[in-house]
């Protein structure tokens, strides 16, 4: 859909107007001319990278160390969408590798709702692992939800959470949650027949949440991990401790490395 302003109101065909219609006819030519084509690889590898402004900083350090190493690193803003689409390219062959930063979407699809929730998020961390492509998963996002303040999910007197802007808050799970989100993502997990790397960082899932921060609360970051360190009994998921917080540049450029290391196992680098 494109739109363009007229400028001027239509009374009637003038300067202004004649202009206007022309270019909009230029625009209509130009797309059914040129449009239509459909996504093509180059040479180079293709990573797949999530990301969200909570992990934006670690995301980007990752990209940028992955473009140093001549990967060509496409990021998916994980708010229902995104994550989803990346996985259906990778199926589709468009992606070699997915460093999965950011699984945010799981959190929302597991409280049916959000700013992130959207029903096609119900395939993340498992579409494209169906498809066994080369993968990094990564804590980023698990650890909170966000919900407009009109929709906010009960027991909020129990919760800690910040305005992200004015309509929109970031809210720390609670530890009874965090038990059963992290169970999800352990379930699917489990059933990767593949080698894969699972990346949890000692100080955090995303900004804001190291100690005096705002969604600092060690208790779900802790049933978080212990709740996928203990129930993951799968072999084919390597299990790899990062020290520091997920979206610090540090954290992203080793996140990075580990992608290379998995590129390299599967011979796609």
């Amino acid at each position: 859909i494109v739109v363009i302003p007229s400028i001027s109101d239509f009374t009637g065909i003038n300067i202004v107007t004649r202009q206007i219609i022309s270019n909009a006819c230029a625009c209509c030519i130009g797309m059914v001319k040129m449009a239509g084509n459909v996504l093509k690889k180059g040479d180079k590898p293709v990573v797949g990278v999530t990301l969200m402004g909570i992990t934006n900083t670690g995301a980007c350090a990752a990209i940028e160390e992955l473009e140093r190493h001549g990967i060509e690193a496409i990021g998916f803003h994980t708010t229902g969408m995104g994550g989803a689409t990346m996985e259906q390219m990778a199926c589709d062959s468009l992606i070699d590798g997915i460093l999965d930063l950011t699984i945010h979407e799981i959190t929302s699809y597991y409280f049916g709702g959000g700013f992130s929730y959207n029903e096609k998020a119900a395939c993340r961390l498992q579409k494209a692992i169906g498809c066994r492509v080369p993968t990094v998963v990564c804590l980023g996002g698990l650890d909170f939800v966000d919900f407009n303040v009109k929709e906010f999910p009960p027991r909020m007197d129990q919760r800690k959470y910040m305005m992200h802007n004015g309509e929109t808050a970031h809210i720390k799970i609670l530890p009874d949650e965090a038990k059963q989100v992290a169970e999800i993502v352990a379930e699917r997990l489990n059933r990767v027949d593949y080698h894969i790397r699972l990346l949890i960082p000692t100080d955090g899932m995303r900004h804001n949440t190291r100690e005096g921060e705002e969604l600092y609360y060690k208790e779900v970051d802790d049933v978080i991990i212990e709740t996928i360190k203990n129930n993951i009994k799968n072999k084919n998921v390597e299990i790899i401790t990062v020290e520091g917080n997920l979206d610090t540049k540090e954290w992203g450029v080793r996140a990075a490395w580990h992608m290379i290391e998995e590129l390299k196992l599967y011979g796609k680098l």
